[in-house]
């Protein structure tokens, strides 16, 4: 299974890889919306999952997430952002609570939320 990782922060790029990767996860990643454009449609293969950090700084990850699932509609989503999903609520995006995850959160938590997104 091949995940994409949406986030302009180093740190959770390669955490996101340690601890998905061990687990027979594919991981490609990207630090912002371009980077991301470009390897989720030139890429051929399949992709699962994509986990998004909200905000980025040539954009949300909110809206990426929406075109990609517009093209690929197969496609699940985990947003992630530093903020709670509360005052997401409060800023205006309009995001399922099982769909995301604050940072920082836990190894054991995120791989349980990539394979329930997965079931």
């Amino acid at each position: 299974l091949t995940i994409l990782v949406l986030d302009d922060e180093p740190e959770y790029l390669n955490f996101i890889r340690r601890v998905l990767e061990p687990r027979g996860f594919r991981i490609l990643t990207a630090a912002n919306l371009e980077g991301a454009r470009g390897v989720l449609w030139n890429r051929e293969e399949r992709f699962d999952l994509v986990i998004a950090d909200i905000f980025l700084p040539d954009g949300y990850g909110v809206d990426f997430a929406r075109e990609s699932l517009k093209q690929l509609p197969q496609i699940k989503v985990i947003y992630i952002s530093g903020y709670s999903w509360h005052d997401l609520l409060d800023e205006g995006f309009d995001l399922d609570e099982d769909l995301f995850l604050q940072k920082p959160f836990s190894p054991k938590v995120l791989y349980s939320r990539v394979v329930k997104m997965l079931a």
